[in-house]
């Protein structure tokens, strides 16, 4: 066993083969199972392999690789899209708006059409979170079906 150690935490490579490196990082929140990402390892993830697949986190890890991989791509296919289907248009009041080609983008499948509006949709809010509601809520209106409530996106001000 390799150990490595940085200012404020360990890190501690646990085990190795030809297509894994498995390490952990130990600090003071690590044992801490209030937090939620401590509890799914330590009482969910055990729970998970005892009671139904002793390989469930190496299936939960290939399945977030191929999450990964499908992200990458969906993500490079929605920027090349924004580029040229979102386009910024000055307001009289000074602020950011950004028109959308609606025919275009709802020719899309519903993957991309997210993919591009949440990148609009980030653009503007800056570092407010945008949420899935957001998302489906301008999904809708450029469908044609609007919900006030729900298109509530963060802005700055």
């Amino acid at each position: 066993m390799v150990s490595l150690s940085g200012p404020s935490f360990g890190t501690q490579i646990i085990g190795a083969s030809a297509q894994r490196l498995t390490f952990t990082v130990h600090n003071a929140t690590n044992a801490d199972v209030s937090i939620p990402r401590n509890r799914v390892r330590a009482e969910l993830l055990p729970l998970l392999e005892q009671r139904f697949n002793p390989a469930v986190v190496e299936v939960l890890a290939g399945e977030a690789d191929l999450a990964r991989e499908l992200w990458s791509w969906v993500d490079a296919q929605a920027t090349d899209l924004a580029a040229r289907l979102v386009r910024p248009v000055s307001s009289q009041e000074g602020e950011r708006v950004r028109e959308i080609d609606v025919a275009s983008l709802s020719d899309l499948p519903l993957a991309l059409r997210r993919a591009v509006l949440h990148r609009a949709l980030s653009e503007l809010a800056g570092v407010r979170p945008i949420s899935f509601g957001h998302v489906d809520a301008a999904v809708n209106f450029s469908a044609g079906s609007w919900v006030a409530d729900a298109a509530r996106a963060p802005c700055r001000k």
